[in-house]
């Protein structure tokens, strides 16, 4: 579940996370419990979590997120990441500037946002106001407010003079990094909300489905061609997979349109495996040429399976390049379902 607080910060600035942490607890009355803060012991990542699945979660719904930009700031991929999300997901948020950078450095990033000073007294008066006001807080925790405030903007100043002098504006070349790097992020996170809503789309459809084919066919349809592509070969290759190799081979050559036949004289171990093969009733010899007895259940499901795998080809190479073009890139051969290439990599 997600805390209230949200605190985005750059792993540098943690001793800055750490005084507004605590001024938030002891001058504003927010419970240590209710604040996610990565850096900080207890307040952040619990141990064997998965990092960056453990902060998207943590991301989704807090009532208010915090973002202390500096420059370290802008130079995580991760604190981007989260500018990104909470923009995305119409957070509330309460933006406050780390020296040396000042409004003109990030105004271009947000745009129409109120931006606070970690270091003015109004500034810190303006967090009280938006913090009270978001998490609906009552009562008289931050009735020492000013006099906590004035603490920490006394502690601040000596951890601002310790961080790594910067210059007072972020030039054109970084800035204009920065900003593409934050697009990319807020692209990133507009298609992550529109697979969300598409998986949301998907579980309700499947709710209503009545048997196992409607689920089949649901699945199919909201699925990429690249995961129905892999769902698909690997069902064929799961059925194949339980037939001996000869009869496999066989399969492959009926996929052509041919037949498999008796081996020349002397290839003994192939001809024992039709043999073999013929008196399970997986293969029978047609006069032309050996072929497999689609009766056997075995075999009527691989030659189901593999319908299903060639048919899914014959379409997205009327309809799609652009996966024509991933499969030659990551199989180095040509989308061919009757090429030997192919079955070898996939189904034999």
């Amino acid at each position: 579940m997600s805390k209230s607080v949200f605190i985005s910060h750059a792993v540098k600035n943690k001793d800055i996370a750490d005084k507004l942490v605590d001024l938030l607890e002891t001058g504003v009355g927010i419970s240590d419990s209710e604040v996610f803060c990565s850096s900080l012991e207890g307040l952040g990542i619990p141990g064997g979590t998965n990092f960056v699945e453990f902060i998207r979660k943590q991301i989704k719904d807090p009532k208010v997120v915090i973002l202390l930009l500096s420059e370290d700031y802008f130079d995580s991929q991760f604190c981007l990441a989260e500018l990104g999300a909470s923009w995305v997901l119409s957070h509330r948020v309460v933006p406050i500037l780390v020296p040396p950078l000042e409004y003109g450095d990030v105004k271009a990033v947000l745009t129409g946002v109120q931006l606070l000073k970690i270091n003015d007294s109004n500034s810190l008066n303006q967090v009280q106001s938006d913090l009270i006001e978001a998490l609906d807080i009552k009562g008289k925790a931050f009735a020492r407010w000013e006099s906590k405030r004035n603490r920490f903007l006394d502690g601040i100043e000596e951890v601002l003079k310790n961080l790594e002098t910067v210059p007072s504006k972020v030039p054109y070349k970084k800035y204009d990094k920065v900003l593409k790097q934050y697009k990319d992020a807020v692209a990133e996170m507009e298609d992550m909300e529109g697979e969300l809503e598409k998986k949301n789309s998907m579980i309700k459809a499947l709710k209503k489905a009545k048997d196992k084919s409607a689920v089949k066919n649901i699945i199919a349809e909201n699925s990429s061609d690249i995961e129905r592509f892999e769902e698909l070969a690997s069902e064929a290759n799961s059925c194949l997979s339980v037939l001996p190799e000869i009869v496999r081979e066989a399969i492959f050559q009926n996929s052509r349109g041919e037949v498999l036949r008796y081996p020349d004289f002397g290839e003994n171990i192939k001809g024992q495996e039709i043999k073999e093969a013929e008196e399970n009733d997986f293969l029978i010899d047609r006069g032309d040429g050996i072929d497999v007895v689609e009766e056997d259940p075995s075999i009527a499901e691989a030659l189901k399976a593999i319908h299903a795998l060639s048919s899914f080809i014959d379409q997205v190479e009327q309809e799609s390049e652009e996966f024509q073009e991933y499969y030659a890139n990551t199989y180095d051969h040509r989308l061919n379902f009757q090429s030997r290439r192919f079955w070898d990599e996939h189904l034999l």
